[in-house]
């Protein structure tokens, strides 16, 4: 008499997950997703750091190059970037789209930009330097071309109190450029001479207390880079 066997099916082929298994599982998805987040937070702050420091390298790019050219460069700032600008004449300023290192630069959406002129904050994309009668040296701000003083503790001489007397004093405008066919005008301008007008520019991200980065031009022309917590 033939026998049948009959094929016993593993027991291991149908078991399933238990639920620590699961439980481990969702344990190690919760630290890799935690572990990225951080990742994320990190990266933001490298990239503001190196949003600080491409504009302090191009702002001694725009330095060599007013001293080079003879001609003032300007620096406009707005809510999602900014832009260097050529003075055409003493009222008019174009940005520098022909220069690919000083063309006009859009941030990271995180990215914000902070800055104060004459001791006042300036409203990005809706402010720039305006006042006084300059002739092409004189990029709209008083004292001819002379930079100069600020509230930030640069020192005056009496030529430039002169000059701020005869050309009234400067202000910060708000509103749109009306004068200005391109809509532009500099925050603060880069003589050729070397010399700055004075201004203070914080770099930071979008977390509140995070580390920033404070970018300062001096009248005398140094530009300054420093880390603030």
């Amino acid at each position: 008499m033939r026998r049948r066997h009959r094929q016993q099916r593993p027991v291991d082929a149908v078991r399933g997950f238990t639920l620590i298994e699961l439980l481990v599982v969702l344990l190690i998805v919760g630290v890799m997703v935690g572990m990225a987040s951080l990742a994320v937070g990190d990266n933001r702050g490298e990239v503001v750091e190196r949003e600080a420091q491409r504009l302090v390298a191009l702002l001694r790019l725009a330095q060599d190059e007013a001293t080079l050219s003879g001609q003032a460069v300007g620096l406009h700032v707005s809510h999602d970037g900014y832009a260097f600008l050529a003075q055409q004449d003493a009222d008019t300023w174009v940005p520098m789209t022909g220069d690919r290192a000083l063309a006009p630069h859009d941030l990271p959406e995180f990215v914000r930009l902070d800055m104060l002129v004459d001791g006042e904050p300036i409203t990005p994309g809706r402010t720039g330097l305006s006042g006084g009668d300059g002739g092409d040296d004189d990029p709209g701000l008083s004292g001819g071309g002379d930079p100069g003083l600020s509230d930030s503790g640069s020192e005056s001489g009496a030529d430039s109190t002169d000059a701020d007397a005869d050309n009234g004093e400067q202000t910060a405008s708000s509103g749109d450029d009306e004068e200005n066919p391109e809509g532009k005008e500099p925050h603060t301008v880069i003589y050729p001479s070397g010399e700055i007008y004075p201004f203070q520019l914080d770099v930071a991200g979008d977390e509140p207390g995070g580390r920033y980065f404070r970018i300062t031009g001096e009248i005398h022309g140094e530009i300054a880079l420093e880390t603030r917590d």
